[in-house]
């Protein structure tokens, strides 16, 4: 199921871009919270990341990924060559599906079911696709969003 009209939306949050291979995400996070736990941010809402760059044809090309984290803190003093901060985030007109399980193999799968739905909706991309982990219930969740919107065409 894809459903429109999603957005993520945050305040206070720390980032910090990766570049690394698929099978080294894991280091690339556990890096990224040792980064938050040094300089002492409390966590405060859900950890999400976008795919900026990401080649599905050849699994072995860096991906450019940035990583977020809301906190606490509403006011940080971090070194900025290595952590982004911003008061606000938010991204808007996004198409979302949620996966439940089997979370390598179907992220894939659902990157394919975003895409072919904004060619057939005649959407423009507008944004990454961005990853939300979710639980509930004691059930794991990851949600998927991209950014896209109607193309509408205006007759004179």
């Amino acid at each position: 199921m894809i459903v429109e009209g999603q957005k993520i939306e945050y305040r206070n949050i720390i980032s910090k871009y990766y570049t690394f291979i698929p099978t080294e995400m894991q280091l690339a996070i556990d890096d990224f919270f040792e980064t938050i736990r040094e300089n002492k941010l409390t966590p405060n809402g859900s950890f999400f990341y976008s795919i900026n760059t990401y080649n599905q044809k050849d699994t072995s090309e860096p991906i450019l990924a940035e990583f977020f984290l809301p906190v606490q803190e509403n006011n940080v003093e971090i070194d900025m060559e290595i952590l982004n901060f911003r008061t606000y985030f938010a991204v808007s007109d996004m198409i979302m599906t949620r996966i439940d399980h089997d979370f390598e193999n179907k992220t894939l799968e659902s990157y394919g079911k975003l895409l072919e739905y904004t060619d057939k909706q005649g959407m423009e991309l507008t944004a990454p696709f961005f990853h939300l982990l979710k639980i509930m219930d004691d059930i794991s969740y990851l949600q998927i969003y991209l950014g896209a919107t109607r193309i509408f065409e205006y007759q004179k």
